[in-house]
């Protein structure tokens, strides 16, 4: 099956890479962070909790550069607003995307936000990109305090930061006080190549603007805050921006929720579909292709045999990274800041929990380093959920181009034709790009890849259960986010809002997002093809008392 393919054949080109980041762990570990200590760089009232990391290791995962490579550096510190000379980088303007914003620190000295990193290339022009961060790094902010959440869901909306982003360098380029205030800034008092500089500008802005139609339509589903229809755009990306065939282009038109990432490194499944491969060698190639479809880049070029794809991808550090995820613990609910639990009410919901929800959603010890998940693939036609995204994905194929007739799996597998699956085209750039990088043990790689390969178990029409500890600080809920707290998600389906505005503020009783209309809101719409908040009717049906009991445990995990 596609997705059994999509990260498991990476072993056939990257356990050499794995080897060189080994040494990378031989430092003695920091202490953890402990809950309630400020966190570093924030800019307002921030606290952080226990989840396992030091300070140094939620920098690092926050801040060190895996690739991507979304605009120049400099013209990111340098770019004034579209509607104003404020900088586009300015708190208040991050904040309305509802990314993290950040002060300057040791390990991020201009201050960028949370998950933006800087990336040199070989010529020494330095970028400016996202890590996993930015997309995995949450906060909940309640009366007054904002509670950071490392491997949380993003509460960010990346189709309006693109577009705030793509408007600004174009009215950069069309505005000439505005342009050159930016090219004081960028090139100095000698303006020798502004001209250049401005068609570079109109450049940058006709292609954000071309992934912004794509990626993240605002008709007919957008995807606003918390949400994103990341395989689309990964297939956008590869499939017509890499391999430079724009008629592989298509609407990505299935948003969903951000999945929360601790325990990721133990589970064998990830994605919602059950698309990614944890164990073994599949996080590398998982991290890789989610950097190439986070403005990453790669040369395809199939005549390159064993040197690969050339790729902006930091695969040893992709590498690191994973086993800094592996020390990553679930958060627990902070009573300090938020109300106490009615530990009687936790007890009644644990039983209430083991007879509705852990065949499904078993509990696991969270701070076990030991421990193991074995993801729960349930089909769509049993669970009742919306079935556009996992669809998308089966269905989604492509023009090859210069990919006809090389290896479905770049050194291995079958002879592509001038069309193919989109997982069979992204298996080829994912492990390209990984051969590109120069590594050993290629032998003993392929003998890790016969080891571990398998075939796939499960209904490829199907979402995945896994355990929810942590699962409170993760609104909004079920795959595509259409569901805005756990109380909702207890409700009969036919009784759930269908409308709602995805807001800042936690709600601690009902365990989600605050769902009172906002100015500039972006309201969901459940009744549009891909929001569905039908199925996943599990435990609907006990009496209301026993819901809320079962609600209490719920945060308790």
């Amino acid at each position: 099956m596609h997705r059994d393919m999509l990260t498991r054949t990476a072993v056939a080109a990257a356990a050499g890479c794995l080897a060189l980041s080994l040494a990378q762990c031989s430092r003695q570990k920091e202490p953890d962070i402990q809950s309630g200590a400020a966190v570093p760089g924030a800019v307002s009232r921030v606290v952080n909790l226990d989840q396992g990391w030091s300070e140094e290791e939620q920098q690092s995962f926050w801040f060190d550069s895996q690739g991507s490579r979304l605009l120049p550096y400099d013209w990111f510190l340098a770019l004034e607003q579209a509607s104003s000379t404020e900088p586009f980088r300015s708190d208040s303007n991050i904040e309305q995307y509802r990314f993290l914003p950040a002060e300057p620190t040791a390990r991020n000295p201009q201050g960028l936000p949370v998950g933006f990193a800087k990336d040199t290339d070989k010529q020494g022009q330095s970028w400016v990109g996202w890590t996993c961060a930015a997309c995995h790094t949450g906060q909940i902010n309640y009366k007054g305090t904002g509670i950071r959440i490392d491997g949380g869901p993003t509460a960010a909306d990346e189709s309006l930061f693109l577009t705030g982003l793509m408007q600004a360098l174009q009215v950069t380029a069309d505005d000439d006080a505005k342009f050159g205030r930016f090219a004081q800034k960028v090139l100095g008092q000698n303006q020798t190549g502004a001209d250049d500089l401005r068609s570079a500008l109109r450049t940058s802005a006709d292609a954000l603007r071309t992934r912004v139609h794509w990626d993240m339509p605002t008709t007919p589903v957008p995807a606003g805050y918390a949400r994103l229809d990341a395989f689309g755009s990964i297939f956008n990306q590869v499939l017509a921006v890499d391999l430079e065939l724009p008629e592989n282009y298509k609407l990505a038109n299935a948003p969903v929720s951000y999945p929360f990432i601790w325990d990721t490194g133990q589970s064998d499944l990830v994605e919602w579909n059950g698309a990614g491969f944890s164990a073994g060698i599949g996080s590398l190639a998982r991290n890789t292709l989610e950097m190439l479809g986070a403005f990453g880049t790669v040369t395809v070029d199939p005549q390159n045999g064993l040197r690969g794809y050339e790729s902006s991808a930091k695969v040893v550090s992709l590498g690191d990274l994973e086993k800094t995820l592996d020390k990553l613990w679930s958060p627990l609910w902070p009573t300090e800041y938020l109300p106490a639990l009615d530990q009687a009410k936790v007890e009644r919901g644990k039983a209430l929990y083991q007879q509705s929800c852990a065949n499904c959603h078993a509990w696991i010890d969270r701070t076990d380093p030991n421990r193991r998940i074995t993801a729960v693939m349930t089909p769509v036609t049993d669970l009742g959920t919306d079935p556009t995204m996992v669809d998308n994905f089966l269905a989604r194929t492509g023009k090859t181009g210069r990919l006809e007739g090389s290896k479905t799996f770049y050194l291995l597998g079958e002879r592509i034709g001038s069309e193919a699956s989109g997982p069979d085209i992204l298996n080829n750039l994912v492990i390209g790009t990984i051969v590109g990088q120069k590594m050993e043990s290629m032998e003993a790689a392929v003998d890790e890849y016969i080891k571990v390969k398998k075939p796939e178990t499960f209904d490829p029409r199907s979402y995945k259960g896994r355990p929810l500890n942590g699962i409170w600080a993760t609104a909004p809920f079920l795959h595509n986010g259409s569901v805005p707290s756990l109380w909702q998600l207890l409700l009969p389906p036919e009784q759930r809002v269908k409308q709602f505005y995805v807001g800042r503020e936690f709600d601690p009783v009902n365990v989600g997002v605050d769902t009172a209309p906002t100015p500039g809101g972006f309201k969901l719409d459940t009744t549009l093809t891909g929001n569905s908040n039908a199925g996943h009717s599990y435990g609907t049906q006990l009496p209301e008392a026993d819901r809320w009991a079962l609600l209490e445990y719920l945060k308790s995990l």
